[in-house]
């Protein structure tokens, strides 16, 4: 009897143990679905925020540029006034420009004056003399072409034959030079 008591007791603490074990399982799945609840409740929260913020950027826009384009019409009224313009400049059409538009515009004017400005600089330090550069290289290989001493043209009996040769490779010669400083 004391056998079945002490094998009765074994099972009824291996029941527990298992119950236990099947409510922290129970009490996972329990937070696990709370926890898809709540996630789902709070994309839904920041979609609504989204929404909102994106209404309200939309109207705070409409609101800017309404009274940006009125300050810009008294702007030019004001300086037609003091003698600054001769007229008021207000254009409905130019100021209608979205000014993110109107910034982007002056800001690709602003980088192309400043690789005008770069270009200029560069053609003013590596390019300056050019022309008295070349001009003194086509002298140079004129002048060496000329002074060719005459041995190099032994075994040729017409001595014409062999100079359009070494005119045409001098020429060809100075082209190449002068792309090379034009590129």
């Amino acid at each position: 009897m004391k056998q079945r008591i002490a094998g009765l007791q074994a099972q009824i603490s291996q029941f527990d143990q298992t119950l236990a074990d099947s409510k922290a399982v129970l009490r996972n799945f329990q937070d696990n679905i709370r926890l898809r609840k709540e996630r789902a409740s709070l994309t839904a929260i920041d979609n609504e925020i989204d929404q909102l913020d994106e209404d309200s950027a939309r109207k705070a826009y409409r609101k800017f540029e309404t009274e940006y384009n009125e300050q810009r019409r008294r702007q030019s009224e004001l300086q037609a006034e003091v003698g600054l313009l001769p007229s008021p400049v207000y254009n409905p059409t130019l100021m209608s420009l979205p000014l993110i538009q109107q910034a982007k515009l002056g800001g690709e004017i602003e980088t192309l004056k400043k690789d005008h400005e770069d270009k200029q600089e560069e053609l003013n330090s590596e390019y300056k003399d050019i022309d008295e550069k070349y001009r003194r290289e086509l002298i140079n290989v004129k002048v060496s072409f000329l002074s060719l001493p005459h041995r190099m043209f032994r075994g040729i009996t017409d001595r014409n034959l062999f100079a359009p040769q070494t005119a045409e490779m001098s020429n060809q010669d100075l082209e190449k030079l002068q792309k090379a400083l034009d590129g």
